[in-house]
């Protein structure tokens, strides 16, 4: 007990992790989902108290450091609901190349929540790249959010919103027009709390 309060005190006198953010007011429009405007601030203190103990958690961009726990990651989350029956071995070649890839190239970001030195909750940004157009930004491009997964230990404790609020800022400072996504029927009340609504702009098609 005395440790858990000392661990309190610790934190009131003021052990906090903040984000530098920018100040920005662009309204971002999505295409399946559309996102309202907001007010940003230029700094964001986030802890997460679970009884008498804070547990701080550090959200930032992924590295080529963190390959293997996302590789891990993705296996996880995509057997968690389905089987794929797939060896993961063979997949962590696939996911490491791809990873690789990604995270020397410009076109993917890659947003993790980490605990003790543990990721627990990420979210991937890829930028699409539009035609430009007269008269319109040389380089216009809009981000697809995918790949947002939460560790079931650390679900509806506020993770999600906070990634995601990370990958806004920065997508508001470097220009993003809008962000897209295809939510899962489990993750819509999620997207909706984090203001994004549907919209009726976008067509698919699949073959």
């Amino acid at each position: 007990m005395e440790n858990k309060k000392e661990a309190a005190a610790e934190f009131r006198r003021g052990l906090f992790f903040h984000l530098g953010l920018h100040r920005g007011g662009t309204k971002a429009f999505c295409g399946f989902w559309r996102k309202k405007e907001i007010v940003t601030d230029q700094r964001i203190i986030w802890d997460k108290r679970d009884c008498e103990v804070t547990i701080m958690e550090m959200i930032r961009l992924a590295s080529l450091d963190d390959m293997d726990k996302l590789v891990q990651m993705r296996w996880d989350f995509s057997e968690e609901d389905n089987k794929s029956g797939t060896n993961f071995e063979e997949f962590q070649l696939i996911c490491r190349a791809f990873l690789v890839n990604a995270l020397n190239g410009s076109d993917w970001k890659i947003w993790v929540a980490e605990v003790d030195g543990e990721i627990i909750s990420h979210m991937y940004l890829q930028l699409i790249h539009k035609v430009p157009r007269p008269g319109k930004s040389p380089n216009p491009y809009f981000g697809y959010v995918t790949n947002v997964y939460t560790r079931p230990s650390y679900r509806s404790k506020g993770l999600g919103t906070k990634i995601h609020q990370a990958m806004e800022h920065w997508s508001r400072e470097h220009d993003v027009e809008f962000l897209i996504l295809w939510p899962s029927t489990n993750s819509v009340n999620f997207y909706a709390r984090n203001e994004f609504t549907r919209s009726e702009e976008a067509l698919e098609k699949h073959w």
